[in-house]
């Protein structure tokens, strides 16, 4: 049998396209999560000829079996991903080599092949009972909750060597809490009205967003007539949903909160002007405006809150789209251009800014990327198919 034939049998046999599909995704993954911890960098031959592979065995794939669907939505969802990771490279959420590794990704699963859980026979219809082809937009969900503990991580780091960070952590931990306690009980005696009233409970969020908007005491006594209300329907089921939507609140936030300490914090140093480097990530934006120049950081959740609370849009658009010539921006993955380190160097010998700027200590997405990869390989279409 001449070899070209023995190939394309060996790749039809028992679905081994699908091996190779996620064998090369592991490859890519794995090289780039050891190249980006330590270099930062995910190399353009890696990510080009795993485009090349994707598209190359789809087009094999759809021969073989005469169905150019498979083809043609690999096509598709390849360049719709590296679409939109390029507007996200724009905006400056993303570095290249991230567009590139997900657009690899894409053109090696267009849909969630799930090679894990078939391979270890996990058959449920709720895992698997449809295929969207919109794969790497899963995955980018996924690797959104991958990086919260590994940013926990290094803000626990962070906690142990700072004491006025575990002083202001556990201050705002005791806060939380007592907002925790009141929507958790909002929420059990909101579904249990839902319930005996025979409505979705699909309606709890916009209730809550609402109860949100509510301040001061009027709050705190809806919340607790809620939870009397729940309490008394739905008996000792109810408080134990209550403790356990509690507890689920609060990890959530010490999750949260170590991530967010650890991007504002930890993943942070000053740095003098002039030994700043090409590429490095600013921790805030510097802009111009009437001769004077004003640092401006990141919106955080709390001050966008504060914004919608208080109805003041305008001070929430100035914040998203500051006035004035922008210097440099903390927005940008690519990180400083040698032309605006030069301008940096000009205002500092001007006295216009500081003799140093805070840095960004950027972590790596790749891995948290492989690590929702490995999940979505078990999992399926999990999300879709609870949300559809």
């Amino acid at each position: 049998m001449p070899l070209s034939a023995l190939f394309f049998s060996l790749l039809e046999a028992s679905n081994n396209f699908y091996f190779f599909y996620f064998f090369l995704s592991i490859i890519l993954l794995a090289i780039g999560t050891y190249t980006d911890f330590r270099e930062r960098i995910i190399s353009n031959k890696l990510t080009y000829s795993m485009i090349f592979f994707g598209i190359a065995l789809h087009a094999i794939h759809s021969y073989l079996l005469n169905d150019y669907s498979i083809i043609i939505i690999a096509a598709i969802v390849t360049i719709a991903t590296f679409v939109g990771a390029y507007f996200f490279w724009k905006l400056g959420v993303w570095a290249g080599g991230d567009v590139k590794a997900f657009t690899a990704l894409a053109a090696l699963n267009p849909v969630n092949y799930a090679f894990l859980g078939k391979f270890f026979g996990i058959n449920s219809e709720l895992l698997s009972s449809i295929e969207f082809p919109i794969f790497p937009l899963t995955l980018f969900i996924f690797s959104i909750f991958a990086m919260l503990p590994y940013g926990a991580l290094l803000g626990v780091n962070g906690l142990r060597t700072k004491k006025e960070l575990r002083q202001k952590i556990f201050g705002d931990f005791k806060a939380k809490a007592f907002q925790s306690v009141k929507f958790s009980g909002a929420i059990i005696g909101l579904s249990q009205a839902l319930q005996l009233m025979n409505l979705t409970q699909l309606l709890l969020l916009p209730l809550i967003i609402i109860l949100g908007l509510i301040r001061g005491k009027i709050q705190l006594v809806i919340a607790i007539l809620l939870f009397l209300f729940g309490v008394f329907s739905g008996g000792i089921n109810a408080l134990i949903q209550f403790i356990l939507l509690l507890a689920f609140f609060m990890v959530f936030y010490a999750i949260l909160k170590l991530f967010s300490l650890s991007r504002s914090e930890v993943l942070k140093k000053e740095a003098k002007i002039g030994e700043l480097e090409e590429g490095m990530i600013p921790a805030f934006s510097y802009y111009e405006a009437e001769g004077e120049i004003k640092r401006i950081g990141p919106l955080q959740m709390g001050k966008l809150l504060k914004y919608i609370r208080s109805n003041n849009l305008a001070l929430l658009l100035e914040s998203l789209n500051p006035k004035g010539r922008q210097i440099i921006s903390h927005r940008k993955a690519a990180g400083l251009s040698m032309e605006e380190i030069g301008e940096l160097k000009k205002l500092a010998e001007e006295k216009r800014i500081e003799q140093s700027i805070a840095v960004k200590l950027s972590a790596p997405m790749i891995p948290a990327v492989f690590i929702a990869f490995i999940a979505l390989s078990f999992v399926g279409d999990l999300l879709w198919n609870i949300l559809f």
